[in-house]
């Protein structure tokens, strides 16, 4: 009796979706080739650690505060696929109301006394850009010596360009009435991305204000205006809410505020790339590791053919790796093999069969590749 080899297929992907997908670093799901779910770099977004005091990511269809550290009490914003980081942002369609968000005791802005270090940073990008709009807000009061003194944090435009107030935040500073005043530089342009971060030292009494990295404007909060100068500290009254956009027409994304200073990102981090200057995409890239896949004993893989988008200089490699059982396996046993798209493969067969894939960004990590499927070419034995 004679007997026949024939070669069969298995997808991964595709119409059949990333079931077979068991581990994910750095990579998400999105939109491929024919209206298929595909494999791609996922963006920088920003992620919680213990410094952070608020964040708002905008993402999985709902406007949620990360930490548990706010509650929002009002909300006025409409998620948005058009977004910096991540799939979503918001909209503001300046309502008069915006995001309100309500601190809880061990927040910032939900306790009453001293704050230390803090940085408030967001992402907009402005359908008109018109005086008067507001971006950040928060206003309270506290009762010194038997006096109301009214406090606030104002982060709005005038003029195309940031105007920040700060009003009597910072204890025992009376110049101006106790107005400290930061002044932009740089025109806001319609339709266009930019990254604002509100800053300021503790140890230092450095205030500043940047977009998109680049320093603003800067004060010294100390008794001589340097940095050798006996600090004033921010002490915060009556707990009150804190307003995002509340008077804006644009998008809004990657709302943060951190009980550290830009500083201690910046000092940190490789390269002194601070977490605000990041790529839309990590240089590293990303990969996804498929579960042993279960086949008959024996089975031959012939080759892969892989459905793949690459912009320019984007890469995508493929690995695979095999044998009789997956007892024992770990990151580096078996061996991965790197193999080449639609190329003859020799000397991996068995029983299981694993697959992996590391997606690569182009040089300024601005664009990632895209999978949107991969098919197994492969020959059980008779």
């Amino acid at each position: 009796m004679i007997s026949f080899c024939f070669s069969e297929e298995y997808l991964i992907g595709g119409k059949k979706g990333w079931s077979d997908v068991d581990k994910k670093y750095g990579v998400t799901e999105g939109r491929g080739r024919f209206g298929y779910t595909s494999m791609q770099l996922e963006t920088n977004q920003f992620s919680k650690d213990e410094f952070t005091d608020l964040l708002i990511d905008f993402e999985d269809n709902t406007i949620v505060e990360r930490t548990g550290n706010y509650s929002v009490s009002k909300n006025d914003l409409f998620l948005s696929e058009n977004a910096k980081f991540g799939k979503q942002s918001a909209l503001s369609r300046n309502l008069g109301t915006g995001l309100q968000l309500k601190g809880e005791k061990n927040s910032i802005f939900g306790r009453t006394g001293p704050v230390g270090s803090f940085c408030i940073e967001f992402w907009i990008c402005p359908s008109l850009v018109e005086n008067g709009e507001i971006l950040f807000n928060w206003r309270s009061s506290q009762n010194l010596n038997d006096n109301v003194i009214y406090q606030m944090i104002r982060v709005n435009i005038y003029q195309n360009k940031i105007y920040c107030l700060m009003s009597n935040i910072f204890y025992g500073y009376t110049e101006n009435n106790g107005d400290i005043e930061l002044h932009g530089i740089t025109d806001l342009v319609p339709g266009k991305w930019s990254h604002h971060i509100l800053s300021y030292d503790e140890e230092t009494g450095l205030l500043e204000y940047r977009i998109n990295g680049k320093l603003e404007d800067l004060k010294c909060i100390t008794d001589d205006k340097t940095e050798d100068g006996t600090v004033f500290i921010p002490v915060l009254g009556v707990p009150s809410e804190v307003e995002l956009c509340p008077n804006f027409t644009g998008y809004v994304d990657e709302f943060r505020i951190s009980k550290v200073s830009y500083y201690y990102y910046f000092d940190r981090l490789a390269d002194n790339a601070s977490h605000i200057e990041k790529t839309l995409y990590s240089p590293d890239g990303g990969v996804f590791i498929t579960k042993p896949i279960l086949f008959k004993p024996g089975t031959i893989l012939n080759s892969i053919k892989a459905e793949i988008f690459t912009p320019e200089q984007t890469e995508v490699n493929l690995y695979v790796r095999a044998g009789d059982t997956f007892y024992g396996w770990n990151k580096d046993f078996p061996e991965w093999k790197q193999v080449s798209n639609n190329e003859k493969i020799t000397g991996i067969s068995g029983r299981y069969i694993q697959i992996a894939s590391q997606l690569l960004p182009d040089g300024g990590g601005t664009v990632s590749p895209v999978l949107t499927e991969i098919v197994l070419d492969y020959t059980e034995l008779p």
